[in-house]
């Protein structure tokens, strides 16, 4: 995928699942499977997704289905495949 900016709703249709895996492995930076909300950020801007830091900070809270401050990779995944 180009490093060019997308519409969120463009950048999701363009990321496969196996990108998102990826991108969520290269951001994760200790490696224990989730994500937090700095680590988010990056994963967004890596899959192209123009958002502002509030949208961004939203939206974290929204794929936090659990509540626990971090996003694992399902919940990440069900996110961005949504419609």
């Amino acid at each position: 995928m180009s490093q060019q900016t997308l519409p969120v709703e463009a950048a999701r249709s363009a990321a496969s699942r196996a990108e998102l895996r990826r991108e969520f492995k290269r951001v994760d930076r200790n490696i224990d499977g989730r994500v937090d909300i700095a680590e988010f950020k990056d994963l967004l801007d890596g899959l192209g997704a123009d958002m502002t830091d509030e949208v961004m900070r939203i939206g974290f809270h929204e794929v936090d289905s659990d509540k626990d401050g971090l996003i694992d990779l399902r919940e990440f995944r069900d996110w961005w495949l949504s419609d």
